[in-house]
């Protein structure tokens, strides 16, 4: 032990310390290592597991995923044939043009 404080807190040396009127930080340091302790040999951990949140029901996801691929899927359907409908106007007035465009130079020459 380093030292204490005028509170009742006592400093170690590993840099560790105690509250010794209400012992509140050796309950954190105790839980801390139980938690650790569950990792234990553990390749990994997920966020849900490490914070305690439980397990997250997906169904409800999965169908709004499932929406949304649909009206996404519909607009780019809608998009496309619009596309379709403006080239098919523009290859109408290009060869409107080039039709008015030959017939001038047919009279010009």
């Amino acid at each position: 032990m380093i030292g204490t404080t005028s509170a009742g807190a006592s400093f170690f040396l590993d840099g560790t310390f105690s509250l010794n009127q209400t012992g509140t930080a050796n309950q954190e340091k105790r839980k801390a290592q139980l938690s650790l302790h569950k990792f234990a040999g553990s390749s990994s951990i997920s966020s849900s597991d490490l914070f305690g949140c439980p397990n997250v029901d997906d169904s409800n996801l999965d169908l709004s995923a499932a929406d949304l691929i649909n009206r996404i899927s519909f607009q780019a359907s809608q998009d496309l044939s619009s596309l379709k409908d403006i080239a098919g106007e523009t290859g109408k007035k290009l060869t409107s043009f080039a039709s008015n465009f030959i017939s001038d130079l047919d009279r010009i020459l």
